[in-house]
């Protein structure tokens, strides 16, 4: 009997699911395999606790440790937690070699345009129907590529012959593509408009669009009319001096393109304002805490944005205001906000100063 040891190592992302490793894995009858659980909230990855454990075969211990039955099969081990679930596979291996009867390529999409990539999944089955692991060797033809893992990568428009063959044997299926031509025929950048202070960031996203206006995804060249600069990934730089900017975003394909206007400001002076950031941190989850002082000449009040992955601004929290004085916030924000931002408004209604925090920026 053989025991496995598993150690994971995770990059930080912002916020994640919860999440199982390995997902899949073949184990012998009578193996013993340690399964992890985890989350990522603002890039600390953390063990829940009060796990619940569950599969219809097999031994499963409440840390995780499953024990495989002696009967081979595929197995859905179950864990959950404060409404959360997810789940791994385990195929447990016949001592006798397994014969595969038929193999079917699985794609989560039927269209695909070119310079995007599709992830394919093969599935075995034995005489009797039942799925079976086996060793996949992923071929293509055509206007497209594969990787060993199965994800096709569109290079071309027209049609593609994606095979899949058991190493093992002689057993084999393919799946025809047809690549459709890049039909972005319209992009936008998110925001639109800002404003920003002398060598100030912040970071836009391009978003493409076909005739009908459905949503294609694509890798956009960035580049900049005016001061200041751009990274490809899309991260803005303000200059040193005030002035405005067109931020350009290219489809490489097509050549459609798209800008947000940048208006670039001083940090102070006539009716110009400031503001400092003193803390920032979010905690039980979707609740921001912020705190920060305002400085300026005429200046009668701020708002607290949160910006949406469309670009849009939903108002948090505002108070009037006075030079010199310290806010505080702490506002619930949406699931699916990406970044924070801070106007600052003179006794005319104008924005004198505004900072923009992305949520990766926020501890």
């Amino acid at each position: 009997m053989k025991r496995y040891t598993l150690f994971l190592i995770m990059f930080t992302t912002i916020i994640s699911a919860l999440e199982i490793f390995p997902r899949q894995v073949v184990m012998n009858p009578g193996d013993k395999l340690q399964f992890c659980v985890f989350t990522k909230v603002n890039g600390a990855v953390s063990t829940p606790n009060n796990l619940q454990w569950y599969v219809q075969r097999g031994i499963i211990s409440n840390k995780g440790e499953f024990t495989a039955p002696n009967t081979s099969g595929k197995y859905i081990i179950t864990v959950t937690v404060n409404k959360q679930k997810c789940q791994a596979i385990v195929f447990v291996k016949n001592p006798r070699r397994q014969v595969i009867q038929s193999i079917q390529i699985i794609s989560p999409k039927k269209k695909i345009y070119e310079k995007q990539a599709l992830q394919l999944q093969a599935v075995a089955y034995d005489r009797k129907g039942n799925e079976v692991y086996f060793s996949p060797a992923w071929e293509s033809s055509g206007a497209g590529s594969i990787s060993t893992n199965g994800l096709f990568t569109a290079t071309r428009s027209g049609e593609a012959t994606v095979k899949v063959r058991d190493i093992n044997s002689h057993t084999f299926t393919t799946l025809n593509l047809t690549v459709h031509a890049n039909q972005i025929q319209k992009v936008t950048v998110s925001p639109k408009t800002t404003s920003l202070s002398l060598r100030g960031k912040i970071r836009f996203f391009a978003l493409g669009y076909d005739s009908e206006g459905k949503e294609i995804s694509f890798k956009p060249r960035w580049y900049v009319e005016g001061q200041g600069s751009v990274k490809q990934t899309g991260e803005f730089t303000a200059g040193s001096y005030r002035g405005n900017a067109k931020v350009w975003a290219k489809d490489p394909v097509s050549g459609k393109k798209g800008y947000a206007n940048v208006s670039i400001h001083q940090n102070s002076g006539g009716n110009q304002g400031s503001i400092e950031i003193g803390t920032a941190l979010i905690h039980n989850s979707y609740t921001l805490r912020i705190a920060y002082q305002v400085l300026g000449v005429n200046i009668h009040r701020t708002k607290l944005f949160a910006i949406q992955p469309n670009g849009s601004k939903q108002i948090l929290a505002e108070q009037t205001c006075g030079n010199g004085k310290n806010i505080v916030f702490e506002k619930q924000f949406a699931y699916r906000t990406i970044a924070f931002e801070i106007q600052l408004f003179d006794n005319y209604n104008r924005v004198v100063a505004s900072v923009r925090k992305n949520l990766d920026q926020i501890k």
